[in-house]
């Protein structure tokens, strides 16, 4: 039976959603896997009670480990800090992400386990359905009411846009990996997310394959740090394109040299553009509106000459 590793990142968690969220873990009916939680709350006490919380909810053959660090890493860091502790365990031989006010559905680790079967696979990742704080539903799929693009991903494609939804993901060991060391990433509004590092990790490994089916219920509330989009067309305020499209050149130029510093083969701007043209003709959508962003963001940064946005501060390698 394949263990799976689970990372939970805390920060200042609702208690109540917390428990939800750890409930869900313990009903998996997969039931090989171990956690790894870290809380970096600034109320220290608050904190405390989440760890607390942790240990009492999930039995004591599961957890791993659960510790607090007062360094603030972010969302994304913090989940990094994390694998840089799990890692070391090599009885585990795949990585699961997980938020701390979702709900897994019991069969989500069994399912997307059963695509690993395909040796070239290397990160597995499902739809979600939507649900608001109290767990009424909102959307039957993630998917459908973002618009994504779900046919086969590519280097490009996920580098134009992530479809990967961290908590709705399950990583080969391979995967997590490759994707050391570890990217500096910047506590507040990183340019990219882990779950995003990660995807473009397995597909320079091997496969990353969706499941068409909702295996977690993606809580929407005020606290989200992503939270699902809309698939809408209203864009935004005039004054606010330049920092859209400056931000959009800059996190797919910050993945980018991440992945030349690895000396990865990683696709020139001109090929990511000629691959958004082509992808237009075959019916692949979506990606016209980003390439405009990043064409002007590549612009207003004297053609790539200047990176208006700082790529990293807080997370060290």
């Amino acid at each position: 039976m394949s263990r799976v590793a689970i990372a939970l990142a805390l920060f200042e968690p609702e208690m109540d959603l917390l428990a939800e969220q750890l409930q869900s873990l313990v009903n998996q009916s997969h039931r090989d896997w171990i956690l790894y939680a870290r809380d970096e709350s600034r109320d220290e006490e608050h904190g405390r009670a989440a760890m607390e919380l942790v240990a009492r909810m999930v039995p004591a053959e599961n957890l791993a480990r659960v510790w607090r660090d007062s360094r603030r890493l972010g969302p994304a860091g913090n989940f990094f800090a994390i694998l840089e502790v799990a890692i070391a365990d090599i009885s585990w031989s795949h990585l699961a992400f997980c938020d701390q006010d979702d709900i897994w559905l019991p069969q989500k680790l069994q399912r997307m386990l059963a695509e690993f079967t395909d040796p070239s696979v290397k990160a597995v990742h499902s739809d979600l359905s939507l649900v608001d704080r109290d767990g009424r539903p909102l959307a039957a799929s993630c998917w459908h009411s973002e618009g994504r693009d779900l046919r086969s991903a590519s280097t490009e494609s996920i580098i134009w846009r992530n479809t990967v939804t961290g908590c709705a993901s399950l990583f080969h060991r391979q995967a997590v990996e490759a994707a050391r060391p570890w990217p500096s990433v910047a506590a507040s509004r990183p340019l990219f997310f882990h779950d995003h590092w990660l995807a473009l990790c397995a597909l320079h490994e091997g496969e990353l394959r969706a499941v068409h089916e909702p295996l977690i219920k993606y809580r929407q509330h005020g606290r989200n740090v992503v939270g699902a989009a809309k698939a809408d067309k209203v864009l935004p305020p005039l004054a606010a394109w330049r920092e859209k499209a400056l931000r959009g050149f800059t996190e797919r130029e910050a993945l980018r040299l991440e992945m030349q510093s690895r000396s990865w083969s990683v696709p020139s701007w001109l090929s990511l553009v000629v691959w958004v043209i082509r992808s237009y003709f075959v019916g692949r959508r979506g990606y016209g509106r980003v390439l405009g962003q990043c064409l002007l963001g590549w612009c207003w940064s004297w053609g790539g000459r200047r990176p208006p946005i700082k790529m990293a501060e807080s997370h060290p390698r």
